[in-house]
């Protein structure tokens, strides 16, 4: 009998670590679906909406109850159908597909507190696992989950096979001596409210941050590798040690927990302010240089990493007070606190578009850290009113080889993730020629609004570009789904790179990426009005000479743009060797054009005075740029390359949409002293 109890007490860990870990990877594809759709007109509409699929536990409040087999069968069956379904889909599908997933996981969850397993289970344990599995996944991706993209989805279909098979063998009615009292189990309001609160500021601190820890490289440029490697040894570790000794989680006083909290959200916090920017307040203002971090880590992100453990233990605590006889009860709780979730998702994507929401949004503006302290705050003050269990039955964990099993797998993450890191192409030694592509990836997505790393990719491989300047490629946030599309086409390609603008800073990024090693790289920012403008720098040397490469996104007023190009010219005054390429959001016949071509050349008109030109390979609809024999015309250019006078240019080319791969045509240029 105790063997039988232990194996389906491991099949309930196992069952519950992979729905953790579908609905960590469910919220982050419905997020980024609705930010993606918006995206393509720059502002909020009706989409946004698909938000309120966070509020399904409202219905809980017709299962009066406890749950039975069949109830939670059919959610558990729902939950992993339509999560293995949403990642297959467009965008326009994959908001309601994984707007299902969350609800009927939201609902399985609050019908199976109803159940008297669902003390015996070690919830720290699996959500713990769902961490490290989602980890190791977006590590063999480049920082894409792997079990969610191409030929790899099959891990995601063993994974929910896998799930269906535990949920049959261990959600199963039966009566222990230990479950006698289960039904008079009955958390007050306050302890309901808190458990909640704590319960979902666990999982968007998780989501946040914690699930994909390379994210803290962007917000402070230190080292990848360090932070992956810290991020699974202490995981790895931490379940290790949850293994072996159970007692942790009820012995761990009240106030040791407080102060680790504290502490936690302390560092978290000052991660982020300590690597924030005062931006200029006016037009008149000197930019802000923010050199690139020469050491290999930020040491309040390791001690960050150290301590963000306690997530599980308070995930543990908050489960305990959730267990109850009627789901009905956990309803309200669960719903205000899925309100208090969705609003940290909004606070967190206006501190990025602050310019283009509303009034509202500008508040949010440079308050990157906000949402982080609010999640911070809503995990620990449920602990001051909750209550611990302190019975030795009431959790445990699940057998030690499948913990064994699934950390090794972390360590052989290790493994990959170092020799990832180590591979770089070696630069072309022989020629004095440079091929300069400026693209405008629109945050990886095309112009349908789906997600597009891939083929994108496979356009800069065509043109084999030696330094690529990457505009609204900041997608290391939820809006993109915690995904680094800088790191992905850089490991993809084994160029050298340089992201830009920190995270931290709002802007939408301006990366570089470069065969040839990259030196001196930093940001300027200039005074803005829409949204921040982050304009990268950095230098390349080939046969002796220094080529200085600007990448550029500018927006806003006639004083916000006006203010980028002074500052610009200001920067490259002295160098010899200048190339200066973005999205510079304005056409030929413009004050601003103008203002540029004083001091540079456009490398398109320089190739082609007639502004009509050739496209390197055939295009399946070129539409209004059609110019007739294969020709282009760009009557509408927002995205140029200029060079400084000692370059000439051989050739020049746009790829226009949608076979650009992006809302923007790629632009690209081959030059020579």
């Amino acid at each position: 009998m105790t063997k039988r109890c232990a194996s389906r007490n491991d099949a309930a860990t196992l069952l519950l670590a992979i729905l953790l870990l579908f609905l960590l990877q469910q919220i982050t594809l419905l997020v980024e679906s609705i930010y993606m759709l918006n995206l393509l007109q720059t502002s909020m509409d009706a989409r946004a909406l698909c938000i309120f699929f966070f509020y399904a536990p409202l219905f809980l409040l017709f299962a009066r109850r406890p749950a039975t087999n069949g109830s939670l069968f059919f959610f558990l069956i729902l939950f992993v159908l339509t999560s293995l379904s949403a990642a297959s889909q467009s965008t326009q599908w994959r908001i309601f597909f994984a707007g299902i997933a969350v609800s009927s996981c939201m609902l399985f969850i609050g019908m199976f507190f109803s159940r008297p397993e669902a003390r015996r289970v070690s919830w720290a344990q699996s959500l713990s696992l769902a961490v490290l599995l989602s980890m190791i996944f977006r590590a063999f991706g480049s920082t894409l989950d792997i079990s969610l993209t191409g030929s790899s989805r099959f891990l995601a279909w063993l994974l929910g096979l896998a799930a269906l098979i535990l949920g049959y063998y261990s959600i199963k009615k039966r009566t222990t001596a230990a479950d006698e009292g289960f039904a008079a189990v009955a958390p007050n309001a306050l302890r309901r409210t808190a458990a909640a609160s704590g319960f979902m500021s666990c999982i968007a601190l998780l989501y946040f941050v914690f699930a994909s820890p390379y994210v803290m490289a962007r917000w402070t440029e230190s080292s990848y590798i360090v932070i992956y490697i810290c991020a699974i040894v202490v995981l790895s570790f931490f379940i290790i040690v949850l293994s072996q000794r159970t007692k942790i989680l009820l012995q761990l006083r009240k106030a040791m927990m407080i102060i680790w909290n504290a502490l936690l959200i302390a560092c978290l916090t000052l991660t982020i302010v300590r690597h924030s920017v005062a931006f200029p307040a006016s037009s008149g203002e000197a930019p802000v240089i923010v050199s690139a971090a020469h050491a290999a880590v930020d040491m309040l992100v390791i001690v960050t990493l150290i301590l963000f453990p306690i997530i599980f233990l308070n995930f543990q605590v908050c489960i305990e007070n959730l267990q109850i006889n009627r789901p009905s009860r956990l309803a309200l709780p669960f719903t205000g606190a899925a309100l208090f979730f969705s609003l940290l998702i909004f606070i967190l994507i206006f501190t990025n578009v602050w310019g283009y929401v509303g009034e509202i949004s500008r508040f949010f503006r440079n308050k990157f850290f906000m949402p982080f302290l609010l999640a911070g705050l809503g995990m620990i003050w449920p602990i001051f009113v909750l209550k611990r269990a302190r019975s030795e039955g009431a959790c445990r964990v699940a057998g030690k080889m499948w913990i064994s099993i699934i950390c090794l797998a972390g360590f052989a993450t290790l493994v990959f993730v170092i020799k990832m890191e180590r591979a770089r192409v070696s630069p072309s030694p022989l020629r004095d020629e440079l091929t300069i592509l400026s693209y405008n990836i629109q945050q990886g997505v095309d112009y349908r609004g789906d997600k597009n790393y891939q083929k994108q990719l496979e356009l800069i491989r065509r043109v084999q570009p030696d330094v690529i300047c990457l505009q609204e490629s900041d997608v290391a946030r939820i809006s993109g789904g915690n995904s680094d599309v800088v790191r992905y086409f850089a490991q993809k390609l084994a160029y050298h790179s340089y992201y830009g603008p920190k995270t931290v800073t709002g802007t939408f990024g301006t990366a570089i990426l470069s065969r040839l090693p990259l030196e001196n790289c930093r940001t300027f920012f200039t005074f803005s009005d829409v949204d921040e403008i982050g304009t990268s720098v950095a230098e390349i040397n080939l046969h002796g000479k220094k080529i200085v490469i600007f990448n550029s996104h500018p927006d806003g007023g006639d004083a916000a743009r006006r203010n980028h190009l002074e500052a610009l010219i200001d920067q490259m005054s002295s160098y010899e060797y200048v190339i200066a390429a973005g999205d510079y959001n304005f056409h030929e016949n413009s004050s601003y054009y103008c203002l540029v071509t004083e001091h540079l050349r456009d490398a398109w008109l320089i190739r082609w005075p007639d502004g009509i030109g050739q496209i390197s390979w055939d295009s399946t609809s070129l539409g209004e740029f059609a110019a007739g024999d294969g020709r282009v015309r760009l009557q509408d250019r927002i995205d140029y390359i200029f060079v400084s006078a000692n370059f000439n240019v051989l050739d020049a080319f746009y790829l226009p949409v949608p076979d650009s791969q992006s809302d923007h045509p790629a632009h690209w240029a081959t030059l020579q002293f």
